[in-house]
C-alpha cells in the first residue's frame, strides 16, 4: 500500500492476525483508528510524527480478524489495545484515539493508567448520545445490510458524512478502504459493530457511554474534535474536556470527524506540541 510510508507488519494475538504499520524510534505512540476507518487513515500523520516516536498503527478489524470478536464494546477494544502492547513487548505507551478508538483509550486511561503516558481523543465516542442521522438509519434491517455492500460510491459516501470537505480524501485511500472491505466478513463486522453501540432512533447506547467515569482519568489527556464534526457535535468535546482533570481542547477549523486526514499538519502539530509539554514536565 503506497499510502503508508513503511510497510505493514503482522502480530499474533491469539487465534488472531493483526495487521499494524511501525516507524520511528522514541517513546511509543499508538493510533488507534475508528469504525469506519482502518489503519491507513493516519497515512498522512506518522511519518512526521516518527521524526521523535515509534508511532504504531493497528487495525482493529479486518483480514485475518475473527468476526465474532470485531463488536463495538468497550470491554473487547480495552482488551484488544493492552493485548497489543503486550504482544509488542510495550510497558508504556502514549494513546491516540479516533471517534470509537478514542473510546478505549478514555477506559484505558481509567482502568490502567500505569501502561498509558498520555490519551488524545480524537472526535471520540462516549461522551454523549448524539450521532449523525445518517448513522442512525444504517442501523435498520436491510438499510445497513444493502449500504455496508463493498463499493466504491459507498465510500465516497462515507467521506461526505465524516468530513467536512470530501476533496480532502485522496482517491487512493478511496480505492484502499474499498479493498478492505472486499474481504469476507470485513462490511459484516462494521455493521455488527455499529449495531452493538447505536440504535435507531436513541443514537448511541448508554452501555457505551464514559462520561459518568471521566473524572477517573489518571493520566495526561488532550481532546482534539473537528470544529465541523457532522457525528459528533462539538458539546461532546466540552463535556470531555470539562469531565476529565487537567484536560486540554484543542478545535480544528473546517475539518470533520477525521481532522487528521482534512488537516493533518494542524494536527500534527497541536499533538506534537502537547507530547513536547510532557517532556517538560517529567
Amino acid at each position: 500500500m503506497t499510502l503508508m510510508p513503511v510497510l505493514a507488519s503482522e502480530l499474533v494475538l491469539g487465534n488472531e492476525r493483526v495487521r499494524y504499520f511501525r516507524m520511528g524510534s522514541g517513546p511509543p505512540l499508538v493510533l488507534l483508528h475508528g469504525l469506519g476507518g482502518s489503519s491507513l487513515v493516519w497515512h498522512r500523520n506518522i511519518g512526521t510524527l516518527s521524526a521523535h516516536y515509534t508511532v504504531i498503527v493497528p487495525d482493529f478489524w479486518g483480514p485475518g480478524r475473527n468476526p465474532e470478536l470485531s463488536r463495538l464494546d468497550m470491554r473487547y477494544g480495552f482488551d484488544f489495545l493492552i493485548g497489543f502492547l503486550d504482544g509488542l513487548g510495550i510497558e508504556r505507551a502514549h494513546v491516540v484515539g479516533s471517534s470509537l478508538g478514542g473510546l478505549f483509550a478514555t477506559l484505558a486511561g481509567i482502568e490502567r493508567p500505569e501502561r498509558v503516558i498520555s490519551i488524545t481523543l480524537v472526535d471520540s465516542a462516549g461522551f454523549g448520545r448524539e450521532i449523525a442521522w445518517t448513522d442512525r438509519f444504517l442501523t435498520l434491517p436491510l438499510v445497513g445490510d444493502l449500504l455496508f455492500q463493498p463499493r466504491i460510491s459507498g465510500i465516497r459516501k462515507m467521506m461526505r458524512m465524516l468530513l467536512a470537505d470530501p476533496r480532502s480524501a485522496p482517491d487512493e485511500l478511496v480505492q484502499a478502504l474499498y479493498e478492505e472491505r472486499l474481504h469476507p466478513g470485513v462490511p459484516q463486522q462494521m455493521l455488527a459493530g455499529l449495531r452493538a453501540g447505536v440504535g435507531f432512533p436513541g443514537g448511541v447506547k448508554k452501555d457505551i457511554q464514559l462520561l459518568a467515569r471521566a473524572s477517573e482519568v489518571k493520566v495526561p489527556t488532550l481532546v482534539i474534535w473537528g470544529a465541523q464534526d457532522p457525528m459528533f457535535p462539538p458539546i461532546q468535546a466540552h463535556r470531555a474536556a470539562n469531565a476529565i482533570p487537567g484536560s486540554r481542547l484543542k478545535f480544528l477549523e473546517g475539518s470533520g470527524h477525521w481532522p487528521y486526514l482534512e488537516k493533518a499538519s494542524e494536527f500534527n502539530q497541536e499533538l506534537m506540541l502537547f507530547l513536547d509539554s510532557l517532556k517538560e514536565q517529567s
